[in-house]
């Protein structure tokens, strides 16, 4: 699948919010300047395309699958934000937060040093400040989202044998 595949099946599937609104090329640039960062410009087009995206039932397929839940991608507004409250809990400077989990969980990427030279993907790590733990979880953005799509086809197929 292509990257706007991916994304589009991922938003289609799983945002239970309301409409939604593609973030602008000047909203990201201040968000990243606010960051001293390059997003990658894998999530760069997520949100371009789709903007902030809220997804409640992945936590409980998670339960039933291998995977880490995440609730919602919020704006990069809202990940500035965010990362500045998670680097207060503990997540390390090198790291940009995009994502929530459940309770404080979070996803990141970490940071792009060279934000002259933007990257086309990054890989996604998930902290968790109550066990102050770090764990890189997919090698890029799209693979993220792609495997919480396998995940959802597979209990799909098994729902359709029983």
């Amino acid at each position: 699948m292509t990257r706007a595949q991916i994304q589009a099946d991922f938003v289609r599937e799983f945002h239970k919010g309301g409409p939604l609104v593609p973030v602008t090329k000047t909203e990201l640039d201040a968000a990243e300047r606010n960051l001293g960062v390059s997003f990658p410009e894998a999530y760069r087009a997520f949100m371009a395309v789709h903007g902030p995206v809220s997804t409640p039932s992945i936590p409980q397929m998670a339960k039933e699958a291998d995977v880490l839940p995440v609730v919602m991608i919020p704006s990069p507004e809202a990940a500035v934000t965010l990362t500045r409250t998670a680097r207060q809990a503990g997540l390390k400077g090198s790291f940009v937060a995009f994502a929530c989990g459940p309770d404080t969980e979070i996803f990141c990427f970490e940071r792009n040093m060279e934000p002259s030279r933007p990257l086309d993907d990054a890989a996604v790590w998930h902290f968790d400040p109550q066990f102050d733990v770090f764990l890189r979880v997919k090698d890029s953005f799209d693979e993220w989202l792609e495997e919480y799509l396998q995940e959802c086809y597979m209990r799909d197929d098994s729902s359709d044998e029983g």
